[in-house]
């Protein structure tokens, strides 16, 4: 890893040195679904972010950061970079090809998680440790034409200490299901289920905007965006609708 590209949006880095591994998870405190009438009609389906949180942890205990990282993030996920003078987001992929650095151990454990109606996207927020040291992350997690979850964006929260201890919960969260969500339903009231997206592969990616990444919900319940400026000053902002309105679920910045 060169001075001209310093990865500091890897909650597996820490302080740029802790490889994390998989802590005894808590039990999962799911709460209420979305407005989109009677429960089960949405395919939200938070507890399989959460479990892929884990087994992201477990596998960079294994097999190190960088090949955790890579085989867990999705075809279009990126990353934000530092340098002298060159911040910016860069397409992940790319970025992992040839890295192979393993890291000590330590601990990484989501907390909370925020998934739209129809589970196509999912926020997840939690805290690592290693060596004494405590720190917080956030991930944006997309859901794949396979079925699994993989993650768009990998954030370190510079401005969120970690926990003294961990919850004794894992709170799960649904956003409120779209009135064109209701409109959908069939016969038997349920709704149809999402078509399966051809994945993007790597090699077909397009020029990278390295200033900003954005992205939202097939059904509009939930959004994100990435943004970075010159000096170095990024933010990442995630949005959801819940209870009739539209609130804002992670608002992070730092300073360059």
């Amino acid at each position: 890893m060169t001075a001209m590209m310093r990865p500091v949006s890897l909650s597996f880095a820490g302080l740029a040195a802790a490889g994390l591994a998989l802590a005894a998870p808590a039990p999962v405190q799911a709460q209420g679904r979305g407005g989109a009438g009677r429960p089960g009609q949405s395919y939200a389906n938070p507890s399989a972010v959460i479990a892929a949180e884990l087994a992201l942890a477990k596998d960079g205990r294994e097999r190190g950061q960088w090949a955790a990282l890579a085989d867990a993030a999705a075809p279009e996920a990126v990353l934000l970079t530092g340098g002298v003078g060159a911040p910016g987001l860069v397409w992940a992929q790319q970025w992992f090809r040839g890295r192979s650095q393993i890291l000590p151990g330590g601990t990484r454990e989501p907390y909370e998680v925020w998934s739209s109606c129809d589970g196509s996207l999912v926020v997840s927020r939690g805290a690592w440790r290693h060596e004494g040291r405590t720190g917080s992350f956030a991930a944006i997690w997309q859901h794949q034409g396979d079925g699994k979850y993989r993650w768009l964006i990998e954030q370190d929260l510079a401005s969120r200490a970690g926990p003294a201890e961990p919850p004794e919960m894992i709170v799960a969260r649904v956003a409120d299901c779209p009135e064109r969500a209701r409109a959908a339903l069939g016969k038997d009231g349920k709704p149809a289920k999402p078509e399966k997206s051809k994945p993007v592969k790597a090699k077909d990616l397009p020029p990278l905007d390295p200033k900003g990444r954005a992205g939202r919900a097939a059904d509009g319940s939930l959004s994100w965006e990435m943004t970075v400026q010159p000096a170095g000053e990024w933010r990442l902002l995630a949005r959801w609708k819940h209870q009739g309105g539209e609130e804002t679920i992670l608002d992070e910045k730092v300073a360059g």
